[in-house]
């Protein structure tokens, strides 16, 4: 329920968890802004696209199948993934979609940039080193290098918060002093 969008403008698309920026990887609640301050994103359909990879939300239904050896290529993809491949571990089934939802937001955002947008666009999700940080480390095979990254992954996001409520309660103070004159 936590990933149900209210309304798909630029401006106002934002989860009510974390999501992490499909450019630098990193993870926000308001993705939006972030894009557009830090990567001045400024065309709403690139904008639109970005949002919709980060919140996972791209239509992928009549992609060719991402598993290796697996020739399905016709309607309902998602369907297919869930059904006639068991062997997934729900990990490997999300990097599934993750793969093809990226695979999409690429071919879209390509074809955007081939129509000379006004303004430009200025993500390079086309470029293999502009990938998160997912697709660009190597997937360790054992279990503990497994729980070590995620465990890592939970720390750094535990520091943007801490460091976010340090931000908020440093402004707190100096309003404080600067009203009470100290």
């Amino acid at each position: 329920y936590t990933d149900i969008i209210k309304e798909q403008s630029c401006t106002s698309i934002m989860a009510s968890k974390y999501v992490k920026c499909p450019i630098c990887g990193r993870p926000f609640a308001a993705l939006s802004h972030h894009l557009k301050r830090s990567h001045k994103v400024e065309h709403p359909e690139e904008c639109q696209l970005l949002l919709k990879l980060a919140n996972r939300r791209v239509f992928y239904c009549y992609e060719a199948c991402p598993v290796s050896g697996c020739r399905y290529h016709s309607s309902r993809c998602d369907r297919h993934l869930e059904t006639c491949h068991p062997e997934l571990t729900k990990e490997q089934l999300e990097r599934a979609v993750q793969s093809v939802q990226k695979k999409v937001t690429v071919r879209r955002l390509a074809a955007l940039r081939a129509t000379a947008p006004h303004p430009p666009m200025v993500s390079q999700l086309e470029d293999s080193d502009m990938w998160s940080d997912e697709e660009a480390e190597p997937q360790a095979s054992c279990q503990g290098c497994n729980t070590l990254q995620r465990e890592y992954e939970d720390v750094k996001l535990q520091l943007d918060n801490l460091r976010k409520t340090f931000r908020l309660y440093h402004r707190r103070v100096s309003m404080f002093e600067r009203r009470t004159g100290t």
